[in-house]
């Protein structure tokens, strides 16, 4: 068989492999989104598929127009902005410490690191949300 075959043929399925990745990834998102411009009768009866009557905009409306929206979505500017200042600050240090240091043990702690990034966030998140309830925090 041709090379440059066998490269079409490779770079096709590679093409179709991401294609059915990307209806798999937005298949959730696309629900979502057909889901909030329906009755809540509609998505409770039929939660998959287009609204049968009018598309339901005011659920949009509602919450643009409300106060905690805008609040929530103030309170996490501010936390994304600090944490992001805060990890690019230190990941710069760490960073130049690791190239241009040579000090004992440096390859031990550039391990321990790269086994902690394995773990998904949402491990570390929960028993942060359990310590958050127990002090009361949530909804303060």
């Amino acid at each position: 068989m041709n090379i440059k075959i066998l490269r079409g043929i490779t770079l096709a399925l590679k093409y179709v492999l991401l294609i059915v990745l990307c209806m798999l990834v937005m298949g959730p998102v696309l629900t979502a989104l057909l889901g909030s411009v329906r009755t809540t009768g509609e998505f409770i009866t039929r939660p998959f598929g287009f609204p049968e009557g009018e598309w339901q905009w005011e659920h949009y409306t509602e919450i643009l127009l409300s106060d905690t929206f805008w609040r929530s979505m103030r309170n996490s500017l501010i936390i994304t902005v600090f944490t992001v200042i805060i990890n690019v600050s230190l990941a710069c240090m760490l960073a130049f410490a690791f190239t241009k240091l040579s000090f004992r043990g440096r390859k031990t702690v550039i391990n321990v690191l790269s086994i902690g990034l394995m773990f998904p966030i949402t491990v570390a998140i929960l028993p942060i949300f359990t310590q958050i309830r127990q002090f009361g925090w949530i909804n303060s």
